[in-house]
C-alpha cells in the first residue's frame, strides 16, 4: 500500500509541475489578446527600443498599402528621433503600472489608463488608447 501512496504523490507532483509551467508559459506568451495585454506588448517593446516592433502593434487607419508603408517609415523616424531622445533625457522607461481600463460600450475601442516610471525616478500618467482590429485582435489605436 505504501509503494501506491509514493507513486500516486510522485503523479501528484509531477501533474503540479506541469500545470505551474503551462501557467507560467502561457502568462509570458504575449498572447493576451486584451487592451492590458497590447498596452503591455507596446510599453515593453519601447522599453526594449523595438520602435519598428512597436509599430507593428498600432492600428492604421490607412488601408492603401503603399500609403501605410510610408506612414509607418514616418513614424518610425520620428519615433528614433524624438521619443528616443526624450526617454534618454529620463535614463528610459523603467516600469510602468496599469491603473485602470474603460472599454467602450460597443466593446471595440478602450483607455488604458497607465503610470509611467522612468529611469530618472520621475512619473507620469498617461491615456493609451486601442481598438479591435476587424479580425477581434486589440491595437495601439493610432488615432486621427
Amino acid at each position: 500500500m505504501k509503494n501506491v501512496w509514493k507513486v500516486m504523490g510522485k503523479a501528484l507532483a509531477s501533474a503540479i509541475v506541469l500545470f505551474a509551467a503551462v501557467v507560467v508559459l502561457s502568462s509570458c506568451s504575449g498572447s493576451d489578446n486584451s487592451p492590458e495585454g497590447i498596452v503591455n506588448s507596446a510599453l515593453t517593446k519601447l522599453q526594449e527600443k523595438d520602435y519598428a516592433g512597436y509599430i507593428d502593434l498600432i492600428k492604421f487607419s490607412e488601408t492603401d498599402a503603399k500609403k501605410l508603408e510610408q506612414q509607418k517609415a514616418a513614424l518610425l523616424d520620428l519615433i528614433q528621433k524624438k521619443f528616443d531622445k526624450s526617454m534618454e533625457q529620463k535614463q528610459g522607461l523603467k516600469s510602468w503600472e496599469i491603473l485602470s481600463t474603460e472599454i467602450s460600450e460597443s466593446g471595440d475601442a478602450a483607455v488604458v489608463k497607465v503610470k509611467l516610471t522612468y529611469g530618472d525616478g520621475s512619473e507620469d500618467k498617461q491615456d493609451i488608447k486601442v481598438a479591435k482590429t476587424e479580425d477581434g485582435k486589440w491595437m495601439v489605436d493610432a488615432g486621427k
